[in-house]
């Protein structure tokens, strides 16, 4: 019976052996590249550059549903730059997943969250189309006579006269 315990440890340690296990602590992680941080200045001109970029956008108007955070970038971890108050009129400039961009006082740019923004329905531009040049117009005929109307033109065929008779013979 010892020696089936003993052949069963040998087994162990040769499966460990070959798969590179060992009990010994691992030696420390690889020290990981870290990206370079952004320093406040290219923070701030790459914040100006995205607001001059949407402020070349259509505005769409919208009016804020209930009172909701600014914030200076579409994450709700972002810094708060003020609150807007429920019924407020805003132009939305930017759509980001979640988030509205809105003008803030000028070319400055904040964001709300979406769920707080109802857009409001702009003015529809009416552009004339073009007809194909063989169209069958249909034509609309009234079910009750209206007074004073000739009624629909007939289609029917023309009343015919009564065959003629012959004359008796003379």
């Amino acid at each position: 019976m010892a020696r089936a315990g003993f052949r069963r440890v040998l087994l162990l340690a040769a499966i460990l052996s070959a798969s590179g296990c060992s009990r010994t602590r691992p030696g420390a992680p690889a020290a990981r590249a870290t990206p370079p941080l952004l320093d406040a200045s290219s923070a701030r001109a790459a914040l100006e550059k995205r607001a001059e970029a949407a402020s070349k956008n259509p505005a769409a108007p919208g009016v804020a549903t209930e009172r909701c955070p600014l914030l200076l970038a579409p994450d709700y971890g972002a810094p708060v730059a003020g609150t807007l108050e429920e019924g407020t009129a805003v132009e939305v400039v930017l759509v980001e997943p979640g988030f509205y961009g809105i003008r803030a006082g000028g070319p400055e740019l904040a964001f709300v969250p979406a769920r707080s923004i109802r857009l409001e329905p702009g003015p529809l531009e009416a552009t004339p189309v073009p007809r194909p040049r063989r169209e069958i117009l249909p034509q609309i005929i009234p079910l009750t006579p209206v007074p004073g109307d000739p009624g629909p033109p007939s289609t029917a065929a023309p009343p015919v006269s009564p065959p003629a008779t012959p004359s008796p013979a003379r």
